[in-house]
């Protein structure tokens, strides 16, 4: 299960960074989680996005798979990469998955007052502007978005208070690991057997 795990290792930290804050989102906690998706939204960090990512990582593992299994029918795999992307989405992307627990830390550190304070900044006029521009913003200009993001993350905490959410997030996310690893495994080698496969390392081997 080396490649299983392999690739289930990569697409956690592919994930874990799509939902990091950096520029490159009347306070109530009922209004808070609502705000923080809408930060995601405005940061590129949706769940469609991530559902979009996940599935790209099924067509490379089925990839990778066909490689070390060439023997094995094509719809095999595929039905395996099908299957492996499925795991994947009810584990990011679950009611309890690993999505909803990093949104979860920025409800831990952040207010809604805070989160306002990253809406205004992406959904400002600058902020716009240096989005549609990439790569063609003078120096003066990038400056001046460093500075104003700066403003909001002085204002809500300094740069300490990112260094713990980045922390709790890779904590939250090793956790994750440890716990969901092997029910991926379990619940993919089940699948494979339906179809008249086991895994024996990283072969397919009929039964």
């Amino acid at each position: 299960m080396k490649l299983v795990v392999k690739m289930f290792g990569f697409v956690l930290i592919m994930l874990a960074i799509s939902v990091s804050i950096k520029p490159t989102i009347a306070y109530s906690v009922e209004k808070i989680e609502p705000k923080i998706y809408q930060l995601l939204e405005v940061t590129g960090s949706t769940k469609s996005s991530m559902a979009a990512n996940i599935n790209k990582i099924g067509s490379t593992f089925s990839s990778s798979l066909k490689k070390i299994n060439p023997n094995i029918p094509d719809d095999i795999i595929n039905k395996c990469g099908e299957r492996y992307s499925q795991i994947l989405s009810k584990l990011f992307l679950g009611e309890d998955g690993l999505h909803k627990q990093l949104v979860m830390v920025y409800k831990k550190y952040y207010s809604e007052k805070d989160i306002d304070r990253y809406l205004q900044f992406y959904q400002s006029k600058l902020w716009q502007n240096a989005s549609k521009n990439k790569g063609k913003l003078s120096k003066i200009e990038a400056d001046q978005v460093k500075t104003e993001f700066q403003k909001v993350v002085d204002a809500t905490g300094g740069q300490s208070k990112q260094d713990a959410i980045k922390q709790d997030m890779k904590a939250k996310t090793d956790q994750f690991v440890e716990s969901s690893l092997g029910n991926a495994q379990n619940d993919l080698n089940k699948y494979m057997r339906t179809l008249g496969y086991k895994l024996d390392g990283d072969k397919m081997v009929k039964l």
